[in-house]
């Protein structure tokens, strides 16, 4: 996340050379184009809630990716914790994220324990939880609970 003080050497080192090196009707262009860089690029470090900084922090300490790409403001929409080691109660940290669509638990020692942690992150839309300790009761029931693609293979017993 950058800080308001890089952002605003930013501009004022941009406005410094179109000046200089450009003339005047450059400097004018960059009044039109700086607000949409910033837009864009710059300001969505400031509209992420405090929450999903932290977050981010965790998945990236364990081995996870985010991907935020599709989501409006750049929220988190997709977490990947595949092959990470984790447990039921982490998935805690997750329920937070408002836009979560996707999640990725496979390979991992997730259990059924997990499922009422699953089943209250409203927004997710689908499940990927191949190779954990999940049984196929678990599954029905989160399932049951609430409504979402699931895409699941399970361990050999």
């Amino acid at each position: 996340m950058k800080s308001i003080f890089v952002i605003i050497k930013k501009i004022l080192i941009t406005y410094v050379y179109i000046v200089v090196y450009g003339g005047i009707s450059l400097f004018l262009l960059t009044i039109v184009l700086l607000p949409l860089y910033l837009y864009f690029y710059e300001i969505d470090s400031w509209t992420v809630h405090p929450d999903e900084i932290e977050i981010r922090d965790w998945v990236y300490s364990v081995n996870g990716s985010i991907d935020s790409r599709y989501m409006p403001e750049r929220h988190i929409g997709r977490v990947y914790l595949k092959n990470c080691n984790i447990t039921n109660d982490d998935l805690i940290r997750l329920v937070p994220l408002s836009d979560l669509r996707e999640l990725d638990l496979s390979n991992t020692d997730i259990t059924d324990d997990a499922i009422p942690t699953i089943v209250r992150m409203e927004s997710l839309r689908r499940l990927t939880i191949k190779d954990t300790i999940m049984t196929r009761e678990g599954v029905k029931r989160m399932y049951n609970e609430r409504e979402m693609s699931i895409e699941v293979t399970f361990r050999e017993e």
